[in-house]
């Protein structure tokens, strides 16, 4: 399991989640792999990288991938908070807003 705290940035006024680089690519997420998001009943969310529609996708190339998350959504998911911890495990992404 790795852990990392990353600060939430803006797009069009919204909230935005950006990930990216070798983090991704050590649980095997890749350039055109799907991703599904849970949101879990204790404020956090999950992507469960390989599974999904073609909606949720990792951009990026081949040695930098990047997850990019923003919307109204996102701004709601973080609430007041500025920060987030993602950790990291084979497969998955637990995001969870900080405080």
């Amino acid at each position: 399991m790795n852990q990392h705290t990353y600060t939430s940035g803006t797009n069009k006024g919204n909230r935005r989640i950006w990930i990216e680089g070798n983090r991704l690519a050590a649980i095997g997420a890749t350039k055109g792999n799907t991703f599904a998001r849970t949101m879990q009943p204790d404020g956090t969310m999950q992507l469960h990288i390989g599974s999904g529609h073609k909606g949720h996708r990792i951009a990026g190339n081949a040695e930098r991938p990047i997850i990019d998350l923003c919307g109204q959504w996102v701004t709601r998911f973080m609430g007041s908070a500025d920060t987030f911890t993602a950790t990291f495990t084979e497969g998955a992404i637990l995001i969870a807003p900080n405080a």
